[in-house]
């Protein structure tokens, strides 16, 4: 079955101060009822994001790891951030004392679609693995105003956030503008950077293909 191993001791504490939280998307996972997100669960979706979405290095000087295991990206000890072939950079932490999974994404002029669909697979995927090791959590997931990047994304619950469910539902009964609680109604292409029907095309489209692959690996990380 799946065996992972995670060292926390040999990555960086906190996020290394030369990556930037500017977003053209962002999106989140809060939770509503239970505990906390387990650690076990953020070690895993690290590990999981890393080789399946960080580009490998060509040629790795790292005798430890077997070839491909050495990865392209950030990982630090609540987060990971790296950038794929398309043009796409991404980051996904944990933050407000585990209670919260936060991802935010941007990329080149004319890489939006790319980067739509890579939202798409990587909101499946943290659903799936909360789902399996945080079940009886209860979540809500929710789409961060690209505005707020200017304020403390460490804590998005005082920002603008909306619900997914009903932006789904408004984008499909033609509604131009959507409400979140405390704020002021924004028109929902504001929030997206591709066009709201099409967004809707790709996140169901992804919604009916296949769980993310089971996998066993054994991966450290050097300074």
């Amino acid at each position: 079955g799946e065996k992972l191993l995670f060292f926390p001791a040999l990555i960086e504490e906190t996020r290394p101060q030369e990556i930037r939280r500017e977003f053209q998307i962002g999106w989140c996972l809060k939770f509503t009822s239970g505990i906390a997100f387990s650690i076990r669960f953020l070690h895993i979706l690290i590990l999981h994001l890393a080789y399946i979405y960080a580009a490998p290095f060509v040629d790795t000087d790292c005798p430890l790891l077997p070839d491909g295991l050495q990865r392209r990206c950030h990982v630090w000890m609540n987060g990971i951030h790296w950038h794929s072939k398309n043009r796409v950079t991404t980051l996904v932490e944990q933050v407000e004392d585990n209670q919260c999974v936060m991802m935010l994404m941007h990329c080149q002029s004319g890489a939006e679609e790319d980067m739509i669909q890579l939202h798409c697979k990587l909101i499946k995927t943290i659903v799936h693995l909360q789902e399996k090791h945080c079940p009886k959590l209860e979540c809500e997931e929710y789409l961060i105003a690209p505005t707020e990047y200017l304020c403390a994304l460490d804590k998005p619950s005082k920002v603008a956030c909306y619900n997914m469910e009903e932006l789904k539902y408004q984008i499909r009964n033609n509604k131009v503008k959507i409400r979140s609680e405390g704020c002021r109604p924004v028109k929902i292409s504001e929030l997206l950077p591709v066009d709201p029907k099409r967004y809707l095309e790709i996140m169901d489209s992804s919604s009916s293909g296949k769980s993310y692959i089971q996998y066993s690996m054994h991966i450290c990380t050097r300074k």
